[in-house]
């Protein structure tokens, strides 16, 4: 059976400082910035005694509908912020959820990679392996990591040899 090949390597993850916004977020905020501008607009016309439509707006008359606008802004505010730190959960735990996925693909493909290697190792045993910009011959089955881990110097001693043997099949020739 043909190995499977060993593709790209898996990206690692990044950390995210919060995922995404979501629906009831945007709704709250939306409702948080029309209560701020709205409770600023009528404190700003209460204050300067200003009339609108035929009505005279004092900031006497206006403390109960400031204080309702007030409060609700705060809740809103607290709503918003404990909405970011569920955002932020989130996050942690998807952040923790792709690097197991990421541990799990990175030792697959490691492992894909061992078993291309030694399959090739296996079935050129006795044949010439190309490792790097040297050839050499091998006469037995070499694990993958004897095959991968040799030093360039035995690459330059096959190359070495390579050029003596061309050398006797020149002077056989002439």
């Amino acid at each position: 059976m043909k190995p499977k090949k060993a593709g790209r390597e898996p990206s690692s993850p990044t950390k995210k400082r919060r995922v995404g916004a979501d629906g009831y977020e945007v709704i709250t905020l939306l409702l948080w910035m029309f209560l701020f501008i709205g409770g600023l607009a009528v404190f700003l016309l209460a204050s300067n005694n200003a009339s609108l439509l035929d009505t005279t707006m004092t900031l006497e008359k206006n403390t109960p509908l400031l204080l309702t606008v007030f409060t609700l802004w705060l809740a809103l505010s607290y709503v918003l912020i404990r909405f970011d730190a569920t955002a932020q959960a989130r996050a942690l735990e998807r952040y923790e959820e792709e690097v197991t996925l990421y541990e799990r693909n990175h030792a697959s493909w490691t492992d894909r990679i061992e078993a291309a290697i030694t399959s090739k190792v296996k079935g050129k045993t006795k044949g010439w392996l190309s490792f790097g910009s040297g050839s050499r011959r091998t006469d037995s089955a070499a694990t993958a990591e004897q095959v991968a881990g040799e030093t360039r110097s035995t690459d330059d001693e096959a190359a070495a040899d390579d050029e003596a043997s061309a050398a006797e099949d020149e002077s056989e020739e002439t």
